[in-house]
C-alpha cells in the first residue's frame, strides 16, 4: 500500500509536529520550507505560488520513486484546483490512498491548560506573532473561520481513502 497523508488546519495548529509522527522529515512536504519564503519571520507573498508548486513537485517525485508514505502538511484550506485537488489527482495517477488528517478537535490540540477555544486561539496568536513564521492575527482569524466552515466537509473527506471519491465529494 502507498499512502499520501494530507494534514489540514490553520497555521500554528501542530501540523508539522504531527507530520513528524508519521514519517521522517525527508518525506514531509510543506510549502513553508521553501527557501526564502520567510524573511525575518515575515512571509514573502510573491513566493507563495512558487512554494506550493515546489511542494507538489516534491510529492510527485516521491510518488514516482514509490515511497510508501508521504506527508503533505500545508494549511490546505483550499479544497479546489489550487489546493488539495492536484494532490488527489497525483494520488490517482500513482496509485496512492489518501488519508485526510485534522490535527484539531474543535480548533486544535494543546495541553489541558488551554481549556477554551478562545484561550487556544489567543495562544496561537501569541506563538505566531514571533519566531521564524510570523502570521498576523487577522490572517489567523481568517484561517480559523475558513477551517470552521470547511470542517464538516473535511470530516466527510476523512472517512474515505479513495482519492476518486474525494474528488467527487468536492465537486
Amino acid at each position: 500500500m502507498h499512502l499520501l497523508i494530507l494534514i489540514i488546519g490553520p497555521s500554528g495548529t501542530g501540523k508539522s509536529t504531527l507530520a513528524q509522527s508519521f514519517v521522517s522529515d525527508r518525506y514531509i512536504c510543506e510549502a513553508d520550507t521553501y527557501p526564502g519564503l520567510y524573511t525575518n519571520g515575515m512571509i514573502q507573498p510573491y513566493l507563495v505560488p512558487t512554494a506550493h508548486e515546489a511542494c507538489k513537485h516534491l510529492v510527485e517525485n516521491f510518488m514516482k520513486q514509490r515511497e510508501p508514505t508521504i506527508v503533505q502538511s500545508n494549511t490546505n484550506l483550499d479544497l479546489g484546483d489550487h489546493g488539495i485537488k492536484p494532490y488527489l489527482y497525483l494520488a490517482i495517477r500513482y496509485g496512492y490512498e489518501v488519508h485526510i488528517v485534522l490535527p484539531c478537535y474543535d480548533l486544535f490540540h494543546f495541553d489541558s491548560m488551554y481549556k477554551t477555544r478562545q484561550s487556544q486561539l489567543d495562544y496561537m496568536i501569541v506563538t505566531r506573532s514571533m519566531g521564524d513564521k510570523i502570521v498576523p492575527a487577522p490572517i489567523l482569524h481568517r484561517m480559523v473561520q475558513s477551517y470552521d466552515i470547511l470542517k464538516p466537509k473535511l470530516l466527510r473527506l476523512a472517512q474515505t481513502t479513495d482519492p476518486n471519491l474525494m474528488i467527487v465529494m468536492l465537486s
